[in-house]
């Protein structure tokens, strides 16, 4: 029978699961010759090329290998918003993601049979918050702006949303989580960007935040010129709060609007 957490503070007591035999890393999962293509996406191979060199399989050889597991739904391809022919694969889903970035990485450990779980989740947890939490609160903020955002929250209509990785002034590259481009140019590279955001699951998000999507606004140029900016999180500093209350240019999503607001 499995424990449900009674509030956000009894999630770590719960998770670990008490039945070594159980389907999340029990015999099942050391039987079965699973792909290790998810794994690379699961840990951050997002980008094709990347994905190659993690499997070791040329580009041209990877290409059907990836068609097939996009056609099984065990991974999602999601295409750049203001970039051409760059596509990036995810997850299909939260549990599998968290199979190959937490679970299988420490089968041995794990199925031990006097396996300490409660210790071992807590030495686990930084791998959950950066590769689970994390992607997944990026995909759901995706998702909000997708489907419920309101157009004057984005600057207009969400003709195509999706992450992409830019390069900034001092030379260093920042990924951009959430990208909202109009949809009237043919290709990516002219789209007008609507807005751009981060989307951060466990800090506490403040004014260092704001400058750094400024800086990337800038960096985007002239069609980024009016974008709006989103910053996804739980928390933030009055000194965020305070800015925003000012600014037309600023949205705060919290975990209450992310839930029920546009």
């Amino acid at each position: 029978m499995l424990d449900t957490p009674r509030a956000a503070d009894h999630i770590d007591e719960t998770t670990p699961p008490r039945n070594q035999r159980g389907p999340i890393y029990g015999q099942g999962a050391q039987d079965q010759p699973l792909p290790r293509h998810p794994g690379g996406i699961a840990t951050g191979r997002h980008a094709h090329g990347k994905l190659a060199s993690y499997v070791r399989v040329p580009g041209a050889s990877l290409a059907p290998i990836v068609e097939a597991l996009v056609s099984a739904e065990l991974i999602e391809r999601g295409q750049d918003p203001i970039r051409d022919n760059r596509p990036t694969y995810h997850p299909a889903d939260p549990l599998i993601r968290f199979h190959y970035a937490v679970i299988r990485r420490h089968q041995g450990r794990l199925g031990r049979h006097d396996a300490d779980t409660p210790r071992i989740w807590e030495h686990l947890l930084p791998s959950f918050d950066s590769q689970v939490v994390g992607p997944c609160f990026e995909a759901t903020a995706r998702y909000w702006t997708a489907h419920f955002a309101e157009a004057k929250t984005i600057g207009g209509q969400p003709d195509h949303v999706g992450p992409t990785t830019i390069a900034l002034a001092d030379g260093t590259e920042m990924q951009l989580d959430v990208v909202v481009a109009g949809g009237e140019a043919g290709t990516a590279s002219e789209r007008r960007i609507l807005a751009i955001g981060e989307a951060k699951a466990g800090e506490r998000i403040s004014q260092r935040h704001l400058r750094r999507l400024q800086e990337a606004r800038t960096a985007l140029g002239g069609r980024a010129a009016e974008a709006k900016l989103l910053l996804f999180g739980a928390r933030f500093t009055p000194a965020l709060v305070a800015a925003a209350a000012g600014r037309a240019d600023l949205e705060l999503i919290d975990l209450d609007r992310l839930y029920t607001g546009s």
